[in-house]
């Protein structure tokens, strides 16, 4: 490719990070509302406030100034994924533009690595295909901005294949130890990254037995890159005594009420979208039947990696796809590479047919130029709809619950760092409630038990007055002669 082609295709990368970075910043610094957006939001940022105020590691989701703990932390997921709100939150401050902004640069760290991994065993123009589809597809654009394990995992996991498919090429040490500290991290983030470590691990099982030497040598240490986070993590499990705790969310996470393949279809249209499936299915059968004649190239275990990840997480975790669509964040990259394979394997046929090699490059960027325009509604379609639902597709109504918000918000102006507030039962309250009024919180069963402000006692309660039951009013009008009464 001439230097003028390679140039050009660096400017459609670029214009492709740029465009993923506009439309996380669609609504960066709104409210904590309800949904997605908000629960996770209100969620890292307490978890990094722990970590800021008191050094804790583990993430704790009991909000307030209170030391978490141990026995209260969250450990459903790796622990990683709070520490980059952490960093931003400890540079830029306590702002939602803070907690959002981790999520959007994790998601332009995964384009950025998708991209120069691309373009390095593809070429640069598929490379600058694979990042138009990473930002157009659904999925990215409702949840570039979303703080989750999702993102972080995906970047560290290309930047495994970054290094492990040098080390194929030359054999270098360094760059076998450094896929497997990627390896490591991955699994650090999120559970997805061990079910791509099939494919890699047979992969490099198939290499070993074949080659022997150092490349055999490589097994045993990928497979310790794999197993010490996980074990690591059953290790904290244990350690906080929360062992039947991690058993019921898997329970939780693996049942789904009702039908589940209807409403998985359903999902992935409003998600993916039915151009990049067909796209994914298609290369899925072409990669398959490569791999059953032996004619795989290396570069193709990176979707195949992502592939087999994304369908054993929808069979094992069915619960948690349906009710968090953003759990499919792998087939955004699936079908990224995909696209970019596709394109080059049509461009060639193309080459055949014709007898003429200029329709290679022709036939390769029509196809790519038709899938982005098929995609590009959904994703014009996604960016209003995602912020309009909080990050829940496919809710039939959906209230940002301001009213609480503000109402968390009077409540947090109305006391000091280290209050505790009681909670009546009538009061539900949500992580974006929790963040955003940041003070510690003790749940009552009753409004008779709550203390008198004085001594270290509570500073106020909260309750919601129209599911207030009649024996409870007497109780309220007694706390009304000592306590402000506010009604938002």
């Amino acid at each position: 490719m001439s230097a003028g082609g390679r140039a050009a295709a660096r400017v459609a990368v670029a214009a492709a990070a740029l465009g993923l970075v506009a439309g996380g910043l669609y609504g960066i610094a709104a409210p904590l509302t309800w949904g997605h957006h908000g629960y996770h939001g209100g969620e890292y940022v307490i978890r990094a406030r722990h970590t800021l105020r008191h050094g804790a590691l583990l993430p704790g989701n009991d909000p307030g100034w209170r030391p978490p703990a141990p026995s209260r932390a969250y450990l459903h997921h790796p622990i990683l994924t709070h520490q980059l709100v952490t960093a931003t939150v400890a540079v830029l401050g306590d702002h939602e533009y803070a907690v959002r902004g981790a999520g959007l640069l994790a998601a332009l760290a995964a384009l950025l690595l998708l991209a120069a991994l691309v373009w390095r065993h593809w070429g640069p123009w598929p490379a600058a295909l694979a990042a138009w589809v990473f930002v157009l597809v659904p999925l990215d654009v409702w949840f570039a901005a979303h703080i989750d394990p999702g993102f972080p995992s995906i970047a560290a996991l290309l930047a495994f294949f970054w290094f492990y498919l040098a080390w194929l090429d030359e054999g270098r040490w360094r760059h076998a130890l450094l896929a497997c500290a990627c390896a490591a991290l991955a699994g650090g983030f999120e559970w997805s990254p061990y079910l791509a470590a099939a494919p890699v691990g047979l992969h490099a099982l198939g290499r070993g037995l074949r080659r022997r030497g150092r490349s055999l040598a490589f097994v045993p240490l990928y497979a310790l890159a794999v197993a010490s986070p996980f074990a690591l993590h059953l290790l904290l499990v244990r350690g906080a005594g929360q062992w039947a705790d991690l058993m019921t969310s898997y329970a939780i996470r693996t049942y789904v009420p009702g039908p589940f393949w209807p409403r998985l279809v359903e999902l992935g249209g409003a998600l993916v979208g039915a151009p990049l499936a067909l796209v994914l299915a298609a290369w899925s059968v072409i990669a398959a039947g490569r791999i059953v004649r032996g004619r795989a190239a290396a570069r193709d275990l990176v979707g195949v990696a992502f592939v087999v990840a994304l369908a054993a997480y929808v069979l094992i975790f069915r619960g948690a796809v349906i009710i968090h669509g953003y759990r499919l964040l792998y087939a955004g990259v699936a079908g990224a590479i995909a696209a970019a394979d596709l394109a080059l394997a049509l461009g060639a046929a193309g080459a055949r047919l014709s007898r003429r090699p200029a329709a290679r490059p022709l036939t390769a960027a029509a196809v790519g130029l038709a899938l982005l325009a098929a995609m590009a509604p959904a994703a014009a379609a996604a960016l209003a709809e995602s912020r309009r639902r909080g990050g829940i597709p496919l809710w039939p109504a959906y209230d940002p619950e301001l009213d609480r918000l503000a109402f968390a918000a009077v409540a947090r102006a109305a006391t000091r760092p280290g209050d505790v507030i009681a909670v009546h039962p009538t009061f539900h309250g949500r992580m974006e409630l929790a963040a955003t009024l940041d003070r510690d919180l003790r749940p009552v069963a009753s409004l008779r038990d709550v203390r008198a402000p004085a001594a270290g006692g509570d500073a106020g309660v909260l309750l919601e007055l129209p599911a207030l039951a009649a024996p409870e009013w007497a109780a309220l009008a007694a706390l009304a002669q000592r306590h402000a009464v506010v009604v938002v």
